[in-house]
C-alpha cells in the first residue's frame, strides 16, 4: 500500500500544475499533523492486513513530489511511529525511487537519517534487453546504503518490469522477439536474486502494449502469455531454494548454483545464441530444463546456452 500523495485541500502547494495526480499532489502536506492523522486512521484500520507500506512513489520526479528531502524524511519518521505503534509486526518500505536521480535522492534521504525510519529501502528497477545491467544499478544503491550505514537493511524492488529501451528504439513500433519474452524476465529475476533483492512486485501484469514483452496475461485477463507461462516457470526454480554461488563466464555466460533441500541444481544462461559449454563433472547433472518446461538428456557433458536461462540438474 503506498501512502501518498497529498490532496489538494492538504497540499503545502495546492495549485501545482504539474502534478500527476492532480493539484497539490506532488507536494508534501502544509499541516504534518494532517499526515500523521491520515497514516494513523489507514494503520490502524487495516493493522493485521496490510503488512507492508510504500512511504511515497518516486519522490525523485517533479511531477510525483517536489517537496524537499528533509519534508520526506519528516514524513518517513511519522509515518513509521503511526504505523508500528498499530501494528509492530507492519514494515515501512522508503520511496521507490527509479534509476537515475533516485540516487541523489537516497543519498540525501540517508544523510538526514531517513535510514532510521524505515525497515526497508525502495526501488523501481525496470530493465530493457539487457536486464544483466540490473546488478550495477542494484550495486549502486547497495553503496550508497552502506555508506550511510543502513547496507543490512532489504532492498525490495517494489515496481518494475520488462520495457522498450527508449534511448535505442522507437518504442511505438519496436517489438521483442519470442525469445527475449521468455527469456528476460528469467535474467532479471536471477540478477536481483543475485545482488541480493529480497522482494520484487511486478507492474503490471495486464499491460496493455504487447509489444513491450511485460504483459503477462492476453485479451481475456486470464491466459498466460509466452512470457507470463517462461516468468510462471522461472519462480518455481527460485521459490524457496537457497542461493549458494553465482559468478559470469567470459563476459557471457552467467551461472548460478543453487540448493533446495536436498536438490542441487544450475541456472545458466548467455547473453550470445548458441554458446557450447562444457559441464564440469562435479556438478552432478545430467538433465537440462527449460522454461517452458521441456527436459532433455546432457549429452558428453556439453550443453548449449542461450538467452533463455535453463535448469542443469541431476
Amino acid at each position: 500500500n503506498a501512502m501518498g500523495q497529498s490532496p489538494q485541500w492538504a497540499s503545502a502547494n495546492p495549485n501545482t500544475t504539474d502534478a500527476h495526480y492532480g493539484p497539490g499532489a506532488n507536494m508534501h502536506p502544509a499541516n504534518m499533523n494532517d499526515w500523521r492523522d491520515y497514516v494513523r486512521t489507514v494503520s490502524r484500520r487495516y493493522a493485521g492486513k496490510i503488512k507492508f507500506y510504500e512511504l511515497w512513489n518516486e519522490p525523485d520526479f517533479w511531477g510525483t513530489y517536489k517537496g524537499s528531502v528533509a519534508k520526506m524524511v519528516e514524513m518517513a519518521k511519522i509515518a513509521h511511529e503511526e504505523i508500528k505503534a498499530a501494528d509492530p509486526t507492519a514494515a515501512l518500505v522508503s520511496p521507490g525511487l527509479t534509476t537515475g536521480q533516485g540516487y541523489s535522492f537516497l543519498d540525501e534521504f540517508l544523510r538526514l537519517g531517513g535510514g532510521n525510519h524505515v525497515d526497508h529501502i525502495g526501488w523501481h528497477f525496470y530493465y530493457h534487453s539487457n536486464p544483466e545491467a540490473l546488478g550495477s544499478q542494484i550495486q549502486n544503491a547497495r553503496e550508497i546504503m552502506k555508506n550511510h550505514g543502513v547496507g543490512d537493511k532489504q532492498i525490495w524492488n517494489t515496481e518494475g518490469s520488462y520495457i522498450c529501451d527508449q534511448s535505442r528504439d522507437d518504442c511505438k513500433t519496436w517489438d521483442s522477439s519470442y525469445v527475449q519474452k521468455r527469456g528476460v524476465n528469467a535474467r532479471a529475476l536471477m540478477m536481483m536474486w543475485g545482488k541480493g533483492v529480497a522482494n520484487f512486485n511486478y507492474y503490471f501484469w495486464e499491460r496493455q502494449t504487447e509489444a513491450t514483452g511485460s504483459r503477462m496475461i492476453e485479451n481475456d485477463w486470464k491466459t498466460p502469455t509466452t512470457g507470463g507461462l517462461a516468468y510462471a516457470e522461472a519462480i518455481k526454480w527460485v521459490k524457496g531454494a537457497r542461493l549458494v554461488d553465482a559468478y559470469q563466464l567470459n563476459n557471457k555466460v552467467y551461472v548460478f548454483r543453487v540448493n533446495r533441500g536436498s536438490e542441487n541444481y544450475v541456472i545458466a544462461w548467455s547473453i550470445s545464441q548458441n554458446t557450447s559449454v562444457q559441464v564440469p563433472s562435479a556438478w552432478g547433472v545430467s538433465t537440462v530444463r527449460n522454461l517452458a518446461g521441456q527436459e532433455s538428456s546432457i549429452a558428453n557433458g556439453l550443453v548449449t546456452l542461450g538467452q533463455e536461462p535453463v535448469m542443469l540438474k541431476q
